[in-house]
């Protein structure tokens, strides 16, 4: 009984006064710094395959560095790292590309794609996209 009193007066208090609100210090915690911008989440994944390697494409975001290719052999494993694609600030075209030829026939691969900013933030890892390796 004497634990539920306890209980209820720190929820009143609570109400009363508020949470505790941390004066965010970090300088990398993005949310207590207005200079951080974290990349947003690759979007347009798509893969294909032919002649025994995969193709991967994506929409490319303005203000990012770099690109962190991951692959894992089941949706749900354990996804490696396996490239990552410096962009020099010249390009031209709307959409980034890679290719994976350390794959094999007949299997079936799972890819997610990050983006990094100038400070080295890494942004969201994209959702899952699967493809099948064919000749």
């Amino acid at each position: 009984m004497k634990s539920v009193r306890i209980y209820l007066f720190m929820i009143i208090i609570v109400f009363l006064f508020g949470s505790c609100s941390l004066d965010r210090k970090n300088p990398l915690d993005p949310h207590g710094n207005d200079n951080i911008e974290v990349p947003l989440m690759v979007v347009g994944l798509e893969l294909s395959s032919t002649g025994g390697v995969v193709n991967i494409r994506w929409q490319r975001s303005e203000k990012v560095n770099k690109y962190r290719l991951y692959r894992s052999q089941s949706y749900d494993g354990a996804y490696e790292l396996i490239q990552t694609i410096a962009m020099t600030g010249l390009e031209t075209e709307n959409t980034v590309t890679a290719v994976d030829d350390n794959v094999a026939l007949q299997q079936y691969y799972y890819y997610k794609v990050s983006a990094v900013n100038v400070q080295g933030l890494e942004g969201p890892i994209s959702s899952y996209k699967y493809v099948l390796v064919r000749m």
